[in-house]
């Protein structure tokens, strides 16, 4: 079934929700099909003629989806078929957690919100790397656990790889060390009175996991072009800072509208929070509160990432299935053992949350895989791609998204509606550039200058509509 529910929108373009992030991540796996496999160059196409190497996170993910174009050929569908396999992983996985720290019951309970929350199966079969982020950082406590009780190298170096894998492909991920330092000092409770020697198997996992993402960050910094990253999406100022923090518009769209509306779909905010304050049953269970705290903590120091983008909470999907899995397995229980309660209000009110789950979670993921749908951004980059010269450099005027030249299949460059200009148009040409395409066509028809510009010396390919305009710059 959670396979099922996740190849409903398989074989679509990648012009649905956050189609530019994906754009972005399937942009990086076709240059490795196409120029070689070098995974310490990942190469976008919006850079023109110049070198396209972008300082983004490791490129671990769309490496692995060029592999397999050698096999299938370039297909989108690749991508979300890896997304979907690396979620269902870590599903296995983090069902063996929540079971070792709960029941049987509580852990199915868990399993299902894990698998079923809408925002949950739209980002682990979108073509971003987030499920597999999900699945190292679920390897890394899980193996770090087990490595903790038995002390075995094996478990030790397995985590070790997860966790290093987890940082490369995301950076945050770092907030881990509070629930792994949480698991090794439970498992040596006498580390108060001892001395550094005895934590230092501690440290030394946390340096051999850090030994090749600060390589690759120094190389990052070195040899690739950070604004290619940051150009889009102002990467600079996802760091957290005070103007986030004393901002109340930041505390409701990350706390209110995408947790509590978008991921947890109103009630299993409430179910969570009836989850967290019930007693513990086993002290080890705090492993999941260690693991919820420093995930705000995390939504605090990256602030301005979390504030337009939800699917930055992804990683909190992991301490808060747990705690509403938790609290609905006592709910049901106590409604076993005691049948009356079903007539009480409170019980009632509870199965109505529960059941209104399942329309608003329905509308939150065909929103995002219909809804959203850009299809303009996906026609405009075909119709180039097969009306235009294959070498033809293209300027896109957009809002910094990848989505046209991708399809495309060009390189390019973009430029925002408000920097339309003749002179920048013609720069553009000197460099080369052959074909100028917006589907901001609102904007263009309101700058009547430019607009005059392009339709009194360029010719508009007749493919152009009423939702995108392509001229050629010859």
């Amino acid at each position: 079934m959670g396979l099922a529910v996740r190849l409903i929108n398989l074989n679509t373009p990648l012009v649905d929700a956050h189609s530019w992030r994906q754009t972005f991540t399937a942009m990086i796996a076709n240059n490795f099909y196409l120029h070689g496999y070098k995974i310490m160059y990942p190469e976008v196409d919006y850079n023109g003629n110049d070198s396209g190497y972008v300082a983004s996170e490791f490129p671990v993910y769309p490496f692995i989806v060029a592999l397999l174009y050698k096999i299938w050929g370039m297909h989108d569908a690749l991508g979300k078929a890896i997304s979907i396999a690396f979620y269902l992983l870590s599903s296995i996985l983090v069902f063996f957690l929540f079971r070792k720290y709960s029941s049987e019951s509580t852990a199915r309970w868990s399993l299902i919100f894990y698998l079923f929350l809408p925002l949950n199966i739209f980002y682990s079969q979108a073509f971003m790397p987030e499920s597999m982020m999900m699945f190292c950082s679920i390897g890394t406590v899980y193996f770090f656990d087990k490595w903790a009780q038995k002390r075995n190298i094996i478990y030790f170096l397995f985590a070790a790889v997860f966790f290093t894998l987890d940082i490369l492909i995301k950076p945050f991920t770092l907030y881990l060390l509070l629930p792994l330092g949480y698991l090794f000092f439970k498992d040596n409770s006498g580390i108060k009175k001892t001395k550094l020697l005895q934590i230092y198997p501690f440290l030394l996992f946390i340096a051999l996991s850090l030994i090749f993402p600060v390589y690759w960050f120094a190389f990052w910094h070195k040899n690739l072009n950070p604004e290619l990253f940051g150009h889009i999406w102002n990467a600079r100022d996802r760091w957290g800072n005070i103007k986030w923090w004393l901002n109340p518009h930041w505390y409701s769209r990350v706390f209110l509208q995408h947790i509590t509306e978008n991921w947890l779909v109103f009630s299993g905010a409430v179910f969570f929070i009836m989850g967290y304050i019930r007693k513990p049953v086993l002290e080890s269970e705090k492993v999941f509160r260690w693991w919820f705290i420093a995930i705000i903590i995390y939504f605090f120091l990256i602030a301005g990432g979390n504030f337009p983008h939800e699917y930055y909470q992804f990683p909190m999907v992991v301490p808060v299935c747990f705690f509403i899995g938790k609290y609905l397995d006592f709910f049901f229980r106590d409604l076993t053992a005691q049948p009356g309660l079903y007539k009480k209000p409170s019980s009632i009110l509870i199965l109505f949350l529960l059941f209104c789950m399942i329309p608003i979670s329905a509308g939150k993921l065909m929103h995002r895989m219909r809804g959203c749908m850009q299809k303009e951004y996906f026609e405009s980059g075909r119709i180039i791609d097969s009306t235009t010269e294959k070498q033809g450099l293209i300027v896109v005027s957009d809002y910094d998204l990848p989505e046209v030249i991708y399809y495309s299949k060009r390189k390019g460059w973009h430029i925002t509606p408000d920097q339309q200009s003749p002179e920048l148009i013609e720069k553009y040409r000197k460099k080369g550039a052959e074909y100028f395409s917006t589907t901001r066509i609102n904007e263009f028809n309101n700058d009547r200058v430019f607009s005059d510009y392009m339709s009194t010396n360029f010719r508009l390919l007749p493919a152009s509509s009423t939702k995108f305009k392509i001229f050629e710059l010859k």
